[in-house]
Parts: C-alpha cells; sequence; structure tokens
C-alpha cells in the first residue's frame, strides 16, 4: 500500500496535489497490522514456551486428530517409535502397525490409560534396540471452547524401571511367602516327626512295660494270662489265641474274644489232668488243631515266618478252626519264634475293617518275640517241675508229689464237714523173678503197661505215683475203705487178665486203708497201707487186704 502511494505521487496523480500519500498508507498498514496481531493473539509467547516444553519432555507425546490422524508428535516419541515426519497426517494404526498393543489401545475409544509392554527400535532413550520397555499410556481428549472434539492427546510415560523394581518385588514378596509356606511346612513336618517320635517313645515304653509283665511269671498259665492282656496294651484287640507247637498238634494255650473269658489253664487243672505235657499231647479238654490241615494265612505264619497282615477277612478266608478270631473282620498272626526255632503262633483279630496296619504288625511282631522267650523261658521251667516230681521210666508222678499233694488232700479232708479219703498200695507180684528171667527191658516195659492202665483206670482227682521199684500208690478223695476196695480189686483184675505183645503174665497184690479219725497224716495212711500189702502177700498174692484197727487200738508203726 505504501509503494502505490508513492507511485501514484511521483506520476502526479495524487487527490491531494503537493501532498505525499506514502507517511498515511504507512500509518494505515501499520494500524492494521497491528490489530491484526492483536486480534489473532500473535503477540502471545504461550505457544512458544509450550513447543520448547513439549520438545524437551522426556515423555513421548502423540496428537492425533478427531479422525485418528496423527498430527504431531515430540522428540520422544520419534526416538521410541523411530518415526519422523513423513509419518505425520497419517492413521495411527497405520503408523503403529509394529506395535500391536498400541494399536489394540487406539481401537478402544473409551480407553483413558493403560501400562503395555513395547519393544524399541532405536536407542535414542538410552536403550538397545529390541529392549522391552514399560510405558504408562495417557489419553486425553481436546475439546475447543464450544465443547468440540479438536482431537486426542496421548502421552507415554516410560515406567520400566518402576515395573521392574514391582516385579522385583513381587518376587521378593513370593519368595518371603515361599520361604514362610516352607517354613511352616518344616515345623509341621518337626512337629509331625516329635510325635512320631512320642508316639514311639510311648509304644516302646508299653512294650517294655508289657515284655517285662510277660516275662516276669515263669508259671505258664500265669504268663499266658498275662500274654493275652498285655498284648491288648500293645495291638488292641477284640479277639485272639495264642498257639503253641507240639509235634504236629497247634493247641490253643489260651483265647480272648466276644463269649470266651478265659482258656488258659490253671495249675489246679494242670494237676489235674496230667499238666502241661499232658494238654500239649492234646489231652484232657485240649483245643487242638493238626498243622497239616492249616490253611491261608495261618499257613503262610507257619511257613514263612514272617507276620501276616489281613485288612478285611473275606468269608472264604481259612483260619484255625475253634479260634475265636473266626467271624472277624481284620486278622493279624504273628510267629513266635525262640532260637530260629517255631514255637508257636500268636492271632489276633479286630471286628472292624483294616484295623491293623504296619505299625501295628511291627509292634506285635516286636512283642512276640518277648513272649516266645517268655513262654519258652515258662515251659522250661514247668517241665523242670514236672520231671522233678515225675518218675523218667512210668512217666507217672514220683513219690515226692505224692506226698506234697497228699498232704493238701488229707488237710482237705479234715477241714468240717470231714470227708472220706482212702490209699491205696499195689505191688508187683514176683517182680525180680520177672527180671532175672526175661530180663530188666521186660521188667521195664511190665511197669510202663501198669502204671498205663492204673493212670486210665483212676479218676483224674485221684493221686497216683510209683514209690519206688515195683511199688505204687494212689489216694482216693471223697473214697472210703469199700470204695477203695471195689477200686482196688478192679485195678488187681484188670492187671491180672493184661495181655500185650512180649509181657508175661503179670498179678499184683494190694493193700487199701482209710483215713480214720486216728490217722495223722498221709505218711501213717501209707503205712497202714503198706501193713494191708503185706498181709496180702502171705495170703497167697494176687489178692486185694485191707487195713483195719483192731479194738480201736492205735496202731504202734506210722
Amino acid at each position: 500500500i505504501p509503494w502505490i502511494s508513492n507511485l501514484i505521487y511521483l506520476t502526479g496523480n495524487s487527490p491531494w496535489p503537493g501532498v505525499d500519500p506514502a507517511p498515511l498508507a504507512f500509518t494505515v498498514v501499520g494500524a492494521i497490522v497491528a490489530w491484526a496481531l492483536a486480534r489473532c493473539g500473535l503477540f502471545d509467547l504461550t505457544p512458544i514456551a509450550r513447543d520448547v516444553l513439549v520438545g524437551n519432555l522426556s515423555d513421548a507425546v502423540l496428537v492425533i486428530d478427531p479422525v485418528g490422524r496423527l498430527v504431531d508428535m515430540n522428540p520422544a516419541a520419534i526416538r521410541l517409535f523411530g518415526m519422523g515426519g513423513a509419518h505425520v497426517g497419517l492413521q495411527v494404526e497405520q503408523v503403529l502397525g509394529d506395535w500391536p498393543v498400541m494399536k489394540e489401545f487406539f481401537e478402544c475409544r473409551d480407553r483413558e490409560k493403560a501400562e503395555v509392554r513395547l519393544r524399541t527400535l532405536a536407542d535414542g532413550t538410552g536403550a538397545s534396540p529390541n529392549d522391552e520397555r514399560y510405558m504408562e499410556v495417557h489419553s486425553t481428549v481436546l475439546h475447543d471452547g464450544v465443547g468440540g472434539m479438536l482431537g486426542c492427546l496421548v502421552v507415554l510415560h516410560d515406567v520400566t524401571a518402576r515395573t521392574l523394581a514391582q516385579a522385583v518385588l513381587k518376587e521378593s514378596e513370593e519368595a518371603l511367602v515361599r520361604d514362610i509356606r516352607e517354613r511352616e511346612r518344616l515345623e509341621q513336618e518337626n512337629e509331625r516327626l516329635l510325635e512320631d517320635a512320642r508316639r514311639r517313645a510311648a509304644e516302646a515304653d508299653t512294650l517294655r512295660q508289657a515284655a517285662a509283665a510277660v516275662a516276669a511269671s515263669l508259671q505258664l498259665d500265669t504268663a499266658i494270662d498275662r500274654i493275652l492282656d498285655e498284648v491288648k496294651r500293645v495291638v488292641p484287640y477284640d479277639a485272639g489265641a495264642v498257639w503253641l507247637v507240639s509235634g504236629d498238634l497247634l493247641v490253643a494255650l489260651g483265647m480272648r474274644g466276644p463269649g470266651i473269658e478265659r482258656l488258659s489253664r490253671s495249675r489246679a487243672e494242670r494237676e489235674r489232668d496230667g499238666g502241661w505235657h499232658d494238654w500239649l499231647r492234646g489231652g484232657a479238654d485240649a483245643v487242638t488243631v493238626a498243622a497239616s490241615l492249616l490253611e491261608g494265612p495261618t499257613r503262610e505264619v507257619v511257613e514263612r515266618r514272617r507276620p501276616v497282615l489281613i485288612g478285611e477277612l473275606g468269608p472264604q478266608t481259612a483260619l484255625i478252626p475253634g479260634s475265636p478270631t473266626e467271624g472277624m473282620s481284620s486278622w493279624l498272626g504273628v510267629p513266635l519264634v525262640v532260637h530260629d526255632r517255631l514255637i508257636g503262633l500268636m492271632e489276633l483279630a479286630n471286628i472292624q475293617a483294616a484295623r491293623f496296619g504296619t505299625d501295628e504288625a511291627q509292634m506285635a511282631e516286636a512283642f512276640a518275640d518277648q513272649v516266645a522267650v517268655a513262654l519258652e523261658n515258662a515251659r522250661l521251667f514247668e517241665e523242670t517241675q514236672r520231671l522233678a516230681v515225675t518218675d523218667p521210666l512210668t512217666a507217672v508222678h514220683n513219690r515226692r508229689y505224692f506226698f506234697d499233694q497228699g498232704e493238701k488232700e488229707f488237710a482237705r479232708a479234715r477241714r468240717y464237714p470231714p470227708k472220706d479219703l482212702s490209699a491205696i498200695m499195689l505191688d508187683i507180684d514176683h517182680f525180680k523173678l520177672i527180671n532175672d528171667r526175661f530180663g530188666h527191658a521186660t521188667g521195664d516195659v511190665v511197669l510202663k503197661e501198669i502204671a498205663r492202665l492204673c493212670r486210665d483206670e483212676l479218676r483224674t482227682v485221684d493221686i497216683f505215683a510209683r514209690m519206688g521199684g515195683e511199688e505204687f500208690a494212689a489216694l482216693l478223695p471223697e473214697t472210703d475203705l469199700s470204695g477203695a476196695f471195689l477200686t482196688a480189686e478192679r485195678l488187681r483184675a484188670r492187671i491180672e487178665s493184661l495181655e500185650a505183645e512180649g509181657i508175661p503174665h503179670t498179678t499184683v497184690s494190694i493193700g487199701i486203708a482209710e483215713a480214720t479219725p486216728e490217722c495223722a497224716g498221709v505218711g501213717m495212711l501209707l503205712t497202714w497201707c503198706d501193713r494191708a500189702l503185706y498181709g496180702a502177700k502171705e495170703q497167697g498174692r494176687n489178692r486185694v487186704n485191707a487195713f483195719t484197727l483192731r479194738d480201736n487200738v492205735q496202731p504202734d508203726f506210722v
């Protein structure tokens, strides 16, 4: 405008002759420029400051218009994504195609914040190419003064250090949790081991006490009762039995179970029935089974000599006939072994299935070792006692036993009310001639046969013994003189009619006597029998003679 005004003045075409319009034009143009600068805010320094601030931010900044095109980016974004000015104006999904997570972020329009993991393409940030960086993405929508959308400002803040620190912290926390859990596990394991040690110590103490109680008695009947009582402390059971091997038989020494209070025999019962020796031979009312007939688990115990455990007995499981364990649900059999020799077995059973386990089997086996030793010691002790009162040739009682038990029986007969008591003295006729003619071996056979015959004929309550040589005696409780005579005559007749291979015809002379009030003891009663026996021999032998007090006068012999 000033240039045109000056040209008009120089050509003489000015509307104001002699006046140059150029200065006026400069004034007008300056006023218009000033108005324009003021109107458009071109004197405002904020955009310049903003550009400097954004350009120097360490965070990447992307400016996106309303239609999703990349409008601008700061240097940090250029370094992060490896882009330049050629990408401005392109769709952001196209520009960020190498970063699916960013593309996915922009596709979700309503997301304002997210944390993504990016792979860098340049080292402008100090990161090596292909390093993974954790970025916190913030999206802010830009609006104009009237609410219209101008675009979107996206800021990516590098949180790699924070994220890695959080990961390290999380790993440390997880390691701490694992350590705590491991410590808790170790504490629980230690507690379990301690409890197991306490339990085993208690079991060992129970086993020791039980073994000591069993070993404390040398009487077989007492030992068996204690075994069945003490094993219940070690391994609780509902039914049990102790069997002893005797030749080819298994003999029940004791039983416990439903309906069975006691089956181990008392000393009195043993003395009455011939002792354990006869009992173990299957005599009296012994419960026996042939070892060759054993089947199933009991046969396995005997053959393997190891405990056998059955958690649940089937209906076809074969156990020892007559055993109280029949009808039970779980079963445990343990061998009784001494010096590598099987002397018996112990069986335990429970009504509940799976009641016995490995621990119970081990405890029972350890207890069985003590039981076997206790039974063997008791058996040997009683065998020694038996031999001490048993005639070795005829296996009947000897003189010592006769007097020991005879005095007890005599005292019982004297108690109120008094009871009858008689005695028999038997002597083999001409026994010396039998030895001289047929030999002492034949004489021994004669003694054995006569002893066997008398033992079979006499009652179990009668006390029968070999007094020495060819003399035998019997004490007959609750028997008067007439009853003693009948018994003696029956014995005499049986011996006279005895016929056996290798045995000559044999007769006996018998003297009998009754314990009248004048009798002072078994010794006197036996002396009376001896006097009567002497009379029988004087009268011709092979007869029974009774002793009587003539005129009620005390005899002068004892």
